[in-house]
């Protein structure tokens, strides 16, 4: 329990303003989370508090202690600097252009040039050490928009207790995405580092745009209870680094017989500069059927390789989804046809150029299912660990990605069909694969809805569910096939009109029904 009667005062007062949370009278437990959302916004649009609430039941399912819960006119500066005796903290709502936080009704009310947790009184250096780690915060999630693009919010690390990192995103993020992710990132949580989980969560679900902001000796941070759990805190102010990935997606126009116009195009808060075809395409729905791995395959392609051994780590199966559980790797096969594996690897410099790292991949892939015939390389990324003391960057592995097509038409998705391949220092340690082959054309050919027209209808939702109020940009349209996630099955496709979002260097995906123009999802 707090030991200086100042600051229990001072701390009663604060829940007074806003609201109590429980473990003010309660005996502390080893692990507490705060939580925070806005939804409604009186200026900006509104959004939903989704994915706070995935991560509220997800922590108390995990045993930890709920020390703060708040929503709307509850969040406000002081409840993040309220939130700092818990070990993590997870915020969703918009985040502005100049890298600020809206975590208020009607207003930004957050600064990210000064510490969130400012230096403490001098009465909590009377905290016993031992209980340092309930006290003070070790890691914060802002799922809005843009935050993590200013190195600044490096300063809210400086302050000791020190928080170990903060995860965001660079760029646009979306309302719907943030559920997927946040879902996947606690489907990680007990086998690997939390870098790891924040990563591929976002990779898994095509948001090319996370970062990381945190000091070099936490990275490897697991979550508490998870393995070898947090490591110490840093006593240095310059050991402070941000990891994030560089690239994504360009729009890949195969068919080159669509004569194309430029469209421009103004709403509230989107513009489109993009070149369009012509005359909209006329296209039906195509029948697919996945990949299907059996057993004895998944043992040519990881037992031997990994094991030394003709066998699988044991089985658990969950919600239809296969999971094999080994010390050092985690193959998952979903109903979709979808596997993926993951392996933890060190966080060093990859030491190679490009093009071996693309060598390794190919025969990676060739050893785990084999390259099909009609794939294509549609994006080279790599993820970059930037010192922010000297501006230095260095690439910690590449990821290619591989896409197909059917007569040209490119078939993508939320993430949809693809097969990925990240190569670090020591080999491959994520493989993604979800293929569905195309058997023939469902349906009566119809011709898409004019994107023009499409657009009209669907721009207030669009801009709805994107987390800034930043105007965004559309620089590129097609039609595609649109193809599933990883965790839906999917036997046909409907035709789709393709928009990517052009971002700081990075792009994201919208998609809208070809025949209807509603809003399917986005990336």
């Amino acid at each position: 329990m707090l030991k200086n009667s100042f600051y229990r005062l001072f701390v009663l007062g604060l829940a007074f303003i806003f609201f109590l949370p429980s473990s003010v009278f309660a005996e502390a437990p080893p692990y507490e989370f705060s939580v925070m959302g806005v939804d409604t916004y009186q200026y900006l649009d509104n959004l939903n508090n989704d994915d706070a609430y995935i991560f509220r039941d997800k922590m108390l399912a995990r045993g930890w202690l709920k020390y703060m819960e708040g929503y709307n006119t509850q969040v406000g500066e002081l409840s993040f600097s309220y939130a700092a005796p818990s070990d993590i903290m997870y915020f969703t709502g918009h985040g502005e252009w100049d890298r600020n936080v809206n975590s208020k009704y009607g207003c930004c009310c957050l600064t990210n040039w000064r510490p969130l947790w400012p230096h403490p009184p001098d009465s909590i250096l009377y905290w016993d050490v031992d209980n340092t780690w309930n006290r003070d915060i070790e890691w914060a999630i802002f799922a809005c928009c843009h935050t993590l693009r200013d190195a600044r919010w490096k300063y809210t690390l400086c302050d000791y207790p020190r928080a170990h990192a903060i995860y965001g995103y660079r760029d646009v993020s979306y309302d719907p995405t943030d559920n997927l992710i946040i879902s996947r990132f606690f489907d990680y949580v007990p086998n690997n580092t939390l870098y790891d989980c924040y990563r591929w969560a976002n990779q898994d679900n095509d948001l090319f745009i996370w970062a990381i902001i945190g000091h070099l000796s936490n990275i490897g941070d697991y979550l508490h209870g998870v393995k070898t759990g947090a490591t110490a805190d840093s006593l240095s102010n310059t050991d402070i680094y941000r990891w994030y990935y560089d690239g994504g997606p360009a729009a890949v126009l195969l068919n080159t017989d669509l004569k194309s116009a430029q469209l421009e195009a103004s709403y509230l808060g989107l513009e489109v500069d993009a070149y369009v075809p012509e005359e909209p395409p006329e296209l039906s729905p195509i029948n697919v059927k996945p990949e299907v791995v059996s057993e004895k395959e998944l043992k040519q392609w990881f037992a031997r390789p990994l094991r030394g051994q003709g066998n699988l780590p044991t089985c658990t199966i969950e919600n239809g989804v296969k999971r094999y559980v080994d010390d050092s790797y985690v193959i998952e096969c979903f109903p979709s046809g979808a596997i993926k594996y993951q392996r933890q690897s060190p966080i060093k410099t990859v030491g190679m150029s490009e093009e071996e790292a693309l060598r390794i991949a190919k025969g990676f892939i060739e050893e785990h299912g084999t390259l099909p015939e009609d794939a294509f390389l549609a994006d080279t990324g790599k993820t970059i660990q930037e010192d922010l003391e000297t501006g230095k960057e260095e690439v910690l592995s590449y990821t290619f990605t591989y896409n197909h097509a059917f007569n040209e038409i490119p078939i993508s998705g939320v993430p949809g069909d693809a097969i990925v391949v990240e190569v670090a220092s020591d080999g491959v340690t994520y493989y993604s694969r979800l293929w569905r082959e195309v058997v023939g054309k469902s349906g009566e050919v119809k011709k898409f809805m004019p994107i023009k027209k499409a657009l009209d209808k669907s721009a207030a939702n669009i801009y709805g569910m994107i987390k800034g109020f930043s105007t965004i940009k559309i620089d590129a349209i097609e039609p595609v096939y649109y193809s599933a996630p990883f965790n839906k099955t999917q036997s046909y496709m409907l035709p789709a009109w393709r928009l990517r979002v052009s971002g700081d260097g990075n792009h994201s995906y919208l998609y809208l029904n070809a025949y209807s123009g509603e809003l399917i999802c986005a990336k």
